[in-house]
């Protein structure tokens, strides 16, 4: 079985805004990564997830947040779900689609994707973007957390986290995957926790 995990590495923030402020509640942060020596321009939701110029972040783009491998698509993942997901582990999810990615003669690759309208740009080695350079329209997870925390080290804990109660967490999600209505039941159920 192939890995669900498409790319991962971890990126120091380096300017946030750099054109200016793209919308209200966004972002966009400029960032470059540790490993690979990738560039990251990334659109984020600022009033739910808040980051800071010099900040490290693990980025993981994921194929499904099932860790079985499962189905992929928009409705696999649910807050209120008990089953083990790879975002359980991580801070922001988003669901999204590659729309372009162009190649500059071999020597670097640029795959752009939109997540319902916030977008991010990835610039790197062909070798270390191939997964999704040779896959144009595939859908894909983004999961950050801040500071280092590879999907793939070894040592990590096989524990569940204890579930989310965190109403923006929940608003994020749901809008994400267009579940508007259950988020809002999800909210009233857990208001008091």
């Amino acid at each position: 079985m192939e890995s669900i995990v498409i790319f991962e590495d971890i990126f120091e923030i380096g300017q946030l805004n750099p054109e200016g402020k793209p919308f209200e509640k966004a972002n966009r942060l400029r960032a470059a990564g540790g490993t690979f020596d990738c560039d990251l321009l990334l659109d984020f939701n600022c009033d739910i997830y808040d980051l800071r110029e010099k900040e490290e972040i693990t980025l993981v783009l994921a194929s499904t947040l099932r860790p079985d491998g499962g189905p992929a698509d928009q409705f696999s993942y649910g807050v209120s779900s008990m089953e083990p997901s790879l975002a359980d582990n991580y801070e922001y999810a988003m669901h999204g689609r590659v729309f372009d990615v162009r190649c500059n003669r071999g020597l670097f690759v640029i795959v752009s994707v939109s997540f319902r309208g916030l977008l991010m740009r990835l610039v790197g080695d062909p070798q270390h973007l191939k997964r999704l350079s040779d896959s144009p329209d595939q859908r894909l997870y983004l999961l950050l957390k801040k500071g280092k925390c590879l999907a793939g080290a070894e040592g990590r804990s096989n524990t569940k986290p204890k579930p989310i109660h965190n109403s923006s967490f929940c608003l994020m999600l749901c809008f994400l995957f267009d579940q508007r209505k259950s988020c809002i039941q999800y909210l009233r159920q857990n208001s008091n926790k």
